[in-house]
């Protein structure tokens, strides 16, 4: 676990980067609705990220609440895609594994499917980053 914790904050690190040094430009929007903007690009190391704006009338960290998965979460009252969350393992107080299962969609052409991820959340003061990462558990 210690060495895929290792190699997640690795990334986690380059994704921080991305972010903080991408201009605007560079930040294609995939999707608006309402007050949020969700735009994507590609890093220099071949992931896509995203990035989701808009004005809530609540603090970033109650909106971040809003949006960290797991099964006691604000998430799983609004988010109808996933049918089960477990929490697999704790790893810190904002880092956890957790397998996800969706509901299947499209009348059932699309079938359910199971993820397991290393999830971590919290604030970034330097640039004033709100984040909820994921990335795909591998034991290694």
């Amino acid at each position: 676990m210690e060495k895929f914790v290792g190699k997640y904050d690795e990334q986690l690190e380059k994704t921080f980067a991305a972010v903080t040094t991408h201009v605007e430009s560079k930040w294609p929007i995939a999707k608006q609705s309402g007050r949020v903007t969700v735009s994507c690009t590609s890093s220099s190391y071949g992931i896509k990220i995203y990035k989701a704006e808009g004005e809530f009338d609540m603090s970033p960290k109650t909106t971040l609440e809003y949006i960290i998965p797991g099964p006691t979460r604000i998430r799983k009252h609004w988010d109808k895609t996933v049918k089960e969350w477990n929490v697999i393992e704790t790893v810190s107080e904002s880092s956890i594994v957790l397998q996800s299962v969706t509901k299947s969609a499209a009348w059932g052409l699309i079938s359910s499917r199971d993820f397991v991820d290393l999830i971590r959340w919290g604030s970034n003061e330097e640039s004033g980053l709100h984040y909820t990462c994921g990335m795909p558990y591998v034991a290694i």
